[in-house]
């Protein structure tokens, strides 16, 4: 087996590995970068291999980051072989972490975008759906200290809260208070879309 590492070299965003074993080649994340308007200019450029020579791509919550989501497809379609699998898998906009989330860091329209993407994707032809899933993540914390450490200071985002919406954040956190803490969830959705032959 091998690794080839062709993005986010100490970043947050811009993940993308080509996995090559038993003669198949799997492309882990596509690269997509999201901050600075530098970063997400690079989005623009292909990805860097040639046309019909991946066998499958994952895309693990990375669409409703980037601002051109129909590139991104183009792109998944043009380096994915006749008959390759793209795994899409992107948060739905429900549940109980976002229900938290969405008092300061609401993603409603980019998680609509995303799904809209797919679905252009496919209506396109150069994509085929094959199958949809649906699963829950749970994401646990001890306390509101861990949650506000994880999700509200985060390095990669700048959340100015007012003390009244802090107040309201932590108030909604602390309803699902346990004495093990909070576990919260997230519903996902996958798109598992096909290259057709």
């Amino acid at each position: 087996m091998r690794v080839h590492f062709h993005g986010a070299a100490g970043q947050v965003t811009g993940s993308m590995h080509l996995v090559e074993a038993a003669g198949k080649r799997v492309l882990l994340d596509c690269g997509l970068q999201q901050g600075s308007q530098e970063l997400e200019a690079a989005n623009a450029d292909p990805f860097p291999f040639d046309a019909a020579s991946i066998d499958a791509v994952t895309s693990n919550c990375v669409i409703n980051l980037v601002p051109d989501k129909p590139a991104v497809f183009r792109e998944i379609a043009r380096v994915l072989r006749p008959g390759g699998l793209a795994w899409i898998s992107e948060p739905v906009y429900a549940g109980e972490l976002n229900e938290i989330m969405r008092l300061f860091h609401d993603e409603k329209l980019v998680r609509q975008a995303a799904f809209a993407a797919v679905c252009r994707a496919v209506e396109s032809g150069r994509l085929r759906l094959r199958d949809e899933l649906f699963f829950s993540t749970r994401s646990h914390f001890a306390d509101f200290a861990q949650f506000d450490a994880r999700m509200i200071r985060v390095t990669h985002s700048q959340h100015a809260l007012s003390p009244e919406l802090y107040r309201e954040v932590e108030e909604r956190f602390s309803a699902h208070l346990t004495p093990n803490g909070v576990t919260l969830l997230s519903p996902q959705r996958v798109d598992l879309l096909e290259k057709p032959r």
